[in-house]
């Protein structure tokens, strides 16, 4: 049994390139991994694809019940609040919204 899940992500960006990755974890430690390449863009779009990546996994995978861990404030502020027209993460958030 899972039961609640915790969804650790992060996003990095070196030289131009990012990735993301997440952690799916229950309370007895069994865990799903997963990494992802996207290529170029910012810190703040990595980190958005890492939560929006994470959390359709979970859901795909049946865990509904689910607790979303960043270490980007800003990104979960976006997520979880208003994204303005102007943010170049706008697109982003939005269908990162309308998919979930």
């Amino acid at each position: 049994m899972w039961g609640r899940i915790n969804s650790n992500c992060d996003g990095a960006v070196s030289g131009g390139v990012a990735a993301c990755g997440r952690v799916l974890r229950n309370q007895a430690g069994a865990v799903v991994v997963f990494a992802h390449n996207l290529g170029m863009c910012s810190i703040s779009q990595a980190e958005i694809w890492a939560i929006t990546m994470g959390v359709k996994l979970a859901w795909d995978k049946g865990f509904t019940n689910l607790y979303v861990k960043s270490d980007f404030k800003y990104a979960i502020e976006m997520m979880d609040g208003v994204c303005e027209f102007s943010n170049n993460c706008f697109q982003l958030v939005k269908s990162a919204k309308d998919s979930v």
